[in-house]
Parts: structure tokens; sequence; C-alpha cells
């Protein structure tokens, strides 16, 4: 079940961010595009077993987690 999160959200970021970085099969670069706003390059954890990507970002003190289901060619 999902739950919104006030308190500790940097400590418990910082902890998800080191399980997925743990965690994942393979670390690669890409492009990842945002319509309207541009293409920015990051670094993309990837998990073979469930087919998905995970990555993070950290803009003015936010944070942005985004997810993908397709592997990136190289």
């Amino acid at each position: 079940m999902l739950e919104l999160v006030y308190e500790n959200v940097p400590t418990l970021q910082e902890e998800y961010e080191a399980y997925i970085r743990g965690s994942c099969d393979e670390e690669m670069e890409a492009m990842l595009v945002h319509p309207g706003r541009g293409r920015f390059p990051r670094t993309l954890y990837w998990f073979n077993n469930l087919g998905m990507w995970v990555s993070f970002h950290r803009p003015q003190g936010r944070f942005w987690n985004a997810y993908g289901f397709n592997k990136p060619q190289g």
C-alpha cells in the first residue's frame, strides 16, 4: 500500500537510493526526455527480473524518482 511521507524525507530518500544502487543488475548512463523541458543525462539503475529501470534527481531541494520499462540501448 502506498503511503504519503511527511517526515524524514531526505533520510528516507537516501535509504531508498542506497537500496536501489545496491540491488540493481546494471548501472548505465542515458538521456531522459521531459516533454516541454528538454533532455537530461541521468544514471539509470536496471533490474533484469523486473524489466525496469529507476533514476533519481534532486532539483532545488526536491526529490524526483523516475521509472521506465524498456532497457535503453547504448
